[in-house]
């Protein structure tokens, strides 16, 4: 009788397994590795725009912190995944969700030289129900404070030098005017 069920308990695991896991969470009502909006990293900090109901703020989520073999020794790697721990039950119209800035050092505790990514998936193009004003997403909001605004999707615009001004142009020698004898 054990042998016979055996096989149907690994065939349960297998189909239902993850299920049990955490997945990934699409929006503020679901727990797991959250589906940014928009994320930029800096240097030192780590920014994302999640979804909210209104009730989201930065103890809705945790960040792990994976520690991967870098670039040197002296070089760790660390590999970050945002994860919503609790659920915005909130019935809010919010036309844009919060954006939630994590400090490398202080809120992690990563200090000294090191590379960083971030694990987590960000959603291309806005959902076709959402409205948002594309002006006010993060990346254009930078684009204005360092003036590329206008220069495609992820290129900078190419500073052309000033064209000099032509030289004036020199009196012709007395030969080469009209009606100059020529030889």
């Amino acid at each position: 009788m054990n042998q016979r069920l055996l096989p149907v308990l690994l065939s349960s695991l297998l189909l239902c397994g993850p299920a049990f896991g955490q997945g990934y969470s699409h929006g503020p009502r679901e727990t797991g590795e959250e589906v940014l909006d928009e994320l930029l990293l800096g240097e030192r900090t780590v920014a994302a725009k999640v979804s909210s109901g209104g009730c989201t703020g930065k103890g809705s989520f945790r960040v792990e912190v994976e520690k991967r073999e870098g670039l040197t020794s002296r070089l760790p790697h660390y590999v970050l995944t945002i994860r919503r721990a609790a659920i915005d039950e909130c019935k809010a119209i919010v036309d844009d969700g919060p954006v939630i800035v994590w400090d490398l050092e202080k809120d992690l505790g990563l200090t000294g030289n090191y590379t960083f990514s971030v694990r987590n998936m960000v959603y291309s193009i806005p959902s076709p129900y959402d409205d948002r004003d594309p002006e006010r997403s993060m990346l254009s909001t930078v684009e204005k404070q360092m003036g590329i605004r206008g220069a495609g999707p992820g290129t900078a615009p190419v500073e052309e030098a000033p064209k000099p001004e032509p030289a004036p142009r020199r009196p012709e020698p007395p030969e080469s005017r009209e009606g100059a004898r020529s030889l």
